[in-house]
């Protein structure tokens, strides 16, 4: 009896052992009923007729609901200042497991981040729809982030596309901190004239910057 306890009690420390030696960071993605987050948004519409129409405007995002144990519902909310009342833009869904973590825009879903999180790790961030395969990159894992003058103190960069070339320019990137999410996006898809990105033809560019957060 003596012997098979001690057995146990090893493997038991081992398994201990191994899960210390391999942390996942899924803190990074935090999914809470209650969540919200308030972002600053602007978007750039670059037309052919040279006309470069800016839009700026709030966003605040608030998980709502828990459908099941890995399928949540995210309300969100817009308005051009903080004098207006919020009015509903969409409602989006977050899909969160022990080994990612994805979000549901517009139907579409895409693989935002996977477990454990690894400085220069790669995956399909399309895995789950048809737009075709997309690799996604961790880069700058665990490093602190300002935004807004809120200093975030471990924070990680999801690298989602990075391509220039002579007649285009498309550049997403995504930053999650720890026990927070999402804090700062920037998505550039623009066409330009011989790798000159001033001179621009048509195309957007959009970026959220996090002023707060809570539960």
């Amino acid at each position: 009896m003596l012997l098979v306890s001690i057995l146990i009690f090893l493997n038991a420390c081992k398994k201990d052992v191994a899960q210390k030696k391999t942390p996942f960071y899924t803190e990074y993605a935090p999914v809470i009923v209650g969540q919200w987050r308030l972002y600053q948004v602007r978007e750039i519409q670059h037309t052919t007729t040279g006309a470069h129409d800016t839009i700026e405007y709030f966003l605040k995002e608030i998980i709502t609901e828990d459908i099941d144990e890995t399928n949540f519902r995210l309300e969100r909310y817009w308005r051009d200042s903080v004098q207006q009342p919020w009015e509903i833009k969409d409602v989006w869904g977050i899909e969160k497991t022990e080994t990612m973590y994805n979000v549901v825009e517009e139907n579409i879903k895409f693989t935002k981040l996977i477990f454990p999180i690894e400085e220069g790790k790669q995956w399909n961030g399309n895995a789950f729809n048809n737009l075709g395969k997309q690799d996604y990159l961790y880069e700058n894992v665990h490093v602190p982030f300002l935004i807004n003058s809120v200093d975030f103190d471990s924070t990680v960069t999801v690298i989602q596309q990075d391509d220039f070339n002579a007649i285009e320019l498309k550049k997403t990137k995504e930053v999650f901190a720890k026990n927070v999410g999402l804090v700062y996006l920037s998505r550039v898809n623009l066409s330009i004239n011989t790798f000159d990105v001033t001179d621009i033809n048509e195309g957007t560019e959009l970026e959220y910057k996090m002023i707060s957060y809570g539960n």
